[in-house]
């Protein structure tokens, strides 16, 4: 069979570029059992024509990019550095493409707490892309516009994670000069689906409706590390808990509830598919032990030539210094391996006890840990 009907969580990536690229528009994403999108094909529509197959990035070999240098960054900008869960090199980059009257694109909250691509050309919605969120946006129809306003010759900054920048590359089939894309570190990723269910389970447990949701909060811990997270509840009030303490972030963190192709990712490796990858700087005090890195540092893998004419431009807002690529991967080990399938748990999220279950057992290391002051934390790993 000529088309995606095959294709199930373990060999889609959920990207959608075959739904987008359908010149029928029979192929309609929809939520499986784990929560995730996953490509349903009409069969009775369905002409065969094979363009839903040719546009897979997981069915075809795309160029991968060799990273060229390496940096250690953060914004001098105080309001995007706070902002931003690492170090605001992202907002610098958006900001440049913006500023050129150009378009950005990128994963986004919305008023139901779903994850969505959305198109921004303003310097003000950038902030709507900042922050971490450990669930698979949904790209909707973003790499049609995105084709739109790259035949229109408008510059162009599409991120997301590397298979969804795959998957753009996979939709458009030739490479464009004023097209840039941003692949965030990822290790894998929840779904929808579960978040959703999770944040019902949060709800009831507290009697309140959650409005925001945020994770890695810099608020109480100012690198920006995996340790606390913010509930803010429509009343007003806010909560803080701990990631390993909770049952949604700590499955995350032990990678149980991942995607499962992201336990086969096809596109970890030194090379890769984007201009240039961001995250977070771990164990920049082995390398750099003087770096200011109190309110967390990006990680920057510069991986084409037009992407450093691009953080050249942008450099006199960083604070940076360029480090060995390899110090970047032995801190982000996801870049090159994928999580290990024998962590995944089986699970469905119309069990009422899903969360009981994934509720991490109790943990007197990880208590102790959470006890610990944050300045205290800081300086034992600068000392260290």
């Amino acid at each position: 069979m000529n088309n995606v009907s095959l294709k199930n969580e373990s060999n889609c990536v959920g990207c959608g570029a075959c739904s987008q690229i359908c010149p029928k528009n029979c192929i309609e994403m929809k939520k499986n059992e784990h929560g995730f999108l996953v490509p349903i094909v009409d069969k009775k529509k369905c002409i065969e024509c094979g363009a839903c197959i040719n546009s897979c990035p997981m069915a075809r070999k795309l160029n991968l990019n060799k990273c060229l240098y390496g940096y250690a960054a953060i914004s001098k900008s105080k309001k995007i550095l706070n902002r931003s869960t690492s170090g605001g090199v992202f907002s610098e980059i958006c900001d440049w493409i913006i500023n050129r009257n150009g378009i950005v694109y990128g994963a986004s909250w919305d008023n139901n707490l779903n994850v969505n691509h959305i198109r921004i050309s303003k310097i003000e919605d950038v902030e709507k892309l900042n922050q971490s969120k450990y669930i698979q946006s949904n790209i909707n129809d973003t790499y049609k516009l995105t084709k739109q306003d790259l035949d229109n010759d408008i510059l162009v900054l599409f991120s997301g994670t590397a298979c969804q920048i795959a998957g753009l590359k996979s939709f458009l089939k030739k490479d464009y000069e004023n097209l840039y894309t941003v692949e965030v570190v990822c290790h894998g990723t929840p779904s929808q689906g579960l978040f959703d269910k999770y944040i019902l389970w949060l709800e009831k447990k507290y009697n309140k409706k959650i409005i925001k949701f945020s994770f890695r909060n810099k608020e109480k811990h100012k690198t920006g590390e995996h340790f606390m997270f913010n509930i803010l509840f429509e009343d007003k009030t806010q909560k803080y808990l701990y990631a390993n303490e909770d049952p949604y972030y700590f499955s995350f963190l032990s990678s149980k509830i991942l995607r499962k192709s992201c336990y086969n990712c096809k596109f970890k490796d030194t090379k890769r598919i984007s201009d240039f990858t961001l995250g977070d700087f771990w164990g920049i005090e082995k390398y750099l032990k003087t770096f200011p890195a109190r309110n967390g540092v990006s990680a920057v893998l510069v991986n084409s030539e037009k992407a450093m004419i691009l953080y050249e431009q942008i450099k006199e807002n960083l604070i940076s210094e360029q480090v060995d690529v390899n110090f970047i991967f032995n801190g982000n080990k996801s870049l090159i391996r994928s999580a290990d399938l024998k962590n995944f748990v089986e699970y469905d999220v119309n069990n009422q006890f899903i969360f009981d279950n994934l509720k991490p057992k109790f943990n007197l290391k990880n208590k102790l840990k959470n006890c610990i002051p944050d300045n205290v934390k800081y300086v034992l790993k600068r000392v260290k």
